[in-house]
């Protein structure tokens, strides 16, 4: 999200604060939505909520691909984020289900090395991208998440 700070200021002639206000937003939104994903794993199990939280969050960033609007891509970066929410509440599950205790550490390392890693991968990506084309591409790599928790999970 940061590397599209300059465009989405660009695009939609924002001061600085309201710029902090976007990026914050998806980290906001995983915030408020990482105990009800906890609480919906332990209910009906990880595969379903990665797929459902990942397809959300594709279909978030689709709204926001899609709008001109700055509140409504400052909801769906809430709503993304919320919904992104769903991996780190269900893959932490997964792995203390999937892995014995002697090999979780390095299950749970490799998995939390991923956000700076996809971090890195989208700066380089996304970098100078027009917001659109940046959401587009957050869509796109979300929803593939969504169709290989479907069809991989346990």
């Amino acid at each position: 999200m940061v590397i599209l700070s300059p465009a989405l200021k660009r695009q939609f002639g924002l001061s600085l604060g309201e710029v902090g206000l976007l990026l914050a937003s998806a980290q906001g939104g995983s915030a408020l939505g990482a105990l009800g994903w906890g609480a919906l794993t332990d209910r009906i199990g990880e595969r379903l909520v990665m797929t459902l939280g990942l397809a959300l969050s594709a279909a978030a960033l689709g709204v926001a691909a899609a709008t001109s609007s700055y509140a409504v891509v400052l909801i769906a970066l809430v709503v993304s984020g919320a919904a992104g929410a769903s991996v780190s509440a269900a893959s932490g599950r997964a792995i203390m289900g999937w892995f014995a205790p002697a090999q979780r550490g390095l299950a749970l390392a490799i998995r939390q090395s991923a956000v700076p890693l996809g971090g890195f991968i989208a700066a380089l990506t996304i970098s100078g991208a027009h917001p659109t084309r940046g959401f587009v591409l957050l869509a796109t790599l979300s929803g593939a998440g969504a169709a290989a928790a479907a069809a991989l999970g346990p």
